[in-house]
């Protein structure tokens, strides 16, 4: 990711790639050395997850869930889960694009954490063209998530588009395909329209598992899509991370999941094959792009905490350190005043302590 967070739920920042880097190799696969067989197994009870709220790694036991999950049958069930703000004209572009999707979605939940009844109305409008529920939500991202996941039916795969987002008519296809190789989890690429440059994250033009790097610079949420089993085994979204949580830590809510699942051997992957766009950021005043700026770093940080060891931190670190040092050199003074702002949200997020 980049060496300093410009609004974006990062970690380790790299360079960009161009629009070619996105042609990929039609039968390569993020989780090759996976499953054939389309029947899942049993979900273990009693593994180790995160207690939310806690700040520390527990011995939970979950119920037993030993259902067996057989896709050899019928076409795996996609739900898919969006917390909102409150953006109707977004949410609509939304819709419209799960509309025309060539792998049907099953169901659509919708967490609203807005104040009005535009988000209600929308969804009216949409009911008889999708298979749409709205529940009330408050507390930030990661807690619309949850209640979005808490109302969901059954289903087999499930994902998290920002209320601003919108999918290519084959990304539900190409993730159920790639989910289908083995993986626990497959994110795809967020791009902006048009000129389809990465958002967020690096992301790159080859699929690949997901490792103790990669995983920072290769998945953001909006863009991932999860076996159910991942939420029954290793937990749900920590409240304590992300935009709107109650925390200082105004990230890393997606990551943190991730590395839940990746500490306990799940395989995960990334594909470019899987696209989901978002709508270009709005150009921000530097004060509130600093602030946002330092908030991301936080969360990164606290995730950095959770599940990496000091050696891996202080790389985290030191690589924001050089890229600012380098460009004060070059008098950039507003990215050398980013890169700074960068190593203090980290290390306030790792410490647990603002300064």
């Amino acid at each position: 990711m980049q060496e300093h967070e410009a609004p974006s739920r990062d970690g380790f920042l790299g360079r960009n790639p161009s629009t070619k880097d996105f042609i990929s190799q039609p039968n390569q696969k993020a989780c090759q050395p996976g499953w054939k067989e389309l029947t899942l197994s049993p979900v273990p009870a009693g593994p180790t997850i995160f207690a939310i709220g806690s700040g520390e790694r527990v011995s939970s036991a979950l119920p037993d869930t030993t259902r067996q999950h057989s896709w050899t049958e019928s076409k795996p069930r996609v739900g898919i889960v969006v917390s909102t703000i409150g953006r109707p004209t977004s949410l609509q572009r939304l819709f419209a694009s799960l509309e025309a999707q060539t792998f049907p979605v099953n169901t659509l939940v919708v967490a609203d954490q807005s104040s009005t009844m535009e988000t209600t109305s929308v969804a009216e409008a949409w009911a008889s063209r999708l298979p749409l529920t709205v529940v009330p939500s408050r507390g930030g991202l990661s807690q619309g998530r949850n209640d979005g996941l808490a109302a969901l039916p059954p289903c087999d795969i499930v994902a998290f588009p920002d209320d601003d987002c919108w999918y290519a008519p084959n990304t539900v296809a190409n993730a159920v395909e790639e989910i289908m190789t083995g993986c626990m989890m497959v994110s795809g690429r967020l791009v902006t329209p048009g000129d389809m440059k990465p958002s967020r994250v690096r992301f790159g033009s080859q699929p690949l598992t997901l490792g103790r790097r990669s995983i920072w610079t290769h998945a953001v949420e909006a863009a991932c899509f999860f076996r159910q089993e991942v939420f029954e085994t290793y937990g749900v979204f920590n409240t304590e991370l992300g935009v709107g949580c109650p925390t200082p830590w105004q990230s890393g809510e997606g990551t943190e999941l991730l590395w839940r699942a990746l500490n306990n051997g799940a395989l995960l992957g990334y594909s470019p094959r899987i696209t989901v766009f978002e709508e270009a950021g709005a150009d921000l005043s530097p004060a509130i792009y600093l602030r946002k700026t330092r908030e991301y770093a936080r969360g990164t940080g606290r995730v950095i905490r959770l599940h990496q060891n000091r050696w891996e931190f202080t790389a985290a670190v030191i690589r924001p350190a050089v890229r600012g040092f380098l460009n004060l050199l070059r008098l950039r003074v507003g990215t050398a005043r980013l890169c700074l702002h960068t190593i203090l949200g980290r290390c306030e997020g790792y410490t647990g302590r603002l300064v």
